[in-house]
């Protein structure tokens, strides 16, 4: 990276940060990718990401393991449809999800990060928020990225 740095051109390419990566993974058995929010890319960096994704999971050496999530979109689906996924919904993990929501304002409370004065304000803004969450939960996950047979 420093090489590529010193060329005083600005930020890398898409295909030099790629050869970047593919540089250091070489020097281990088995590497874990996390990718979360890719449908929050641009189109075009989804793209990218999924090429390169796709370039990993072909690789014998190492051993790439990549976990992304993301928001059921087509592209990511349509690129990612040979892999094993799972579905998680909001109805699926309601509880889950209102638990997060009440420990998070309680948290933000606590520490001053959120000031509600009255009591009765703070469990309608965790209604609130658990009865929405519900459009940002819907994900899809895809595991251990290795074609299905």
């Amino acid at each position: 990276m420093d090489q590529l740095y010193r060329r005083d051109t600005g930020a890398m390419t898409d295909d030099e940060l790629a050869a970047i990566l593919f540089a250091i993974i070489k020097h281990f058995s088995k590497v874990y990718l996390f990718l979360d929010g890719l449908d929050e890319c641009r189109e075009e960096v989804q793209a990218t990401v999924l090429s390169i994704v796709i370039q990993l999971s072909e690789s014998i050496q190492p051993v790439v393991k990549i976990f992304i999530s993301s928001r059921d979109e087509y592209l990511i689906s349509k690129s990612l449809k040979e892999f094993p996924h799972i579905q998680i919904s909001a109805e699926n993990n309601s509880d889950d999800i209102a638990l997060f929501v009440e420990e998070t304002v309680k948290s933000n409370i606590r520490s001053g990060a959120l000031k509600i004065q009255d009591p009765y304000l703070e469990s309608e803004v965790i209604s609130a928020l658990t009865s929405q969450a519900h459009g940002m939960f819907v994900a899809r996950t895809y595991r251990s990225l290795t074609k299905l047979p």
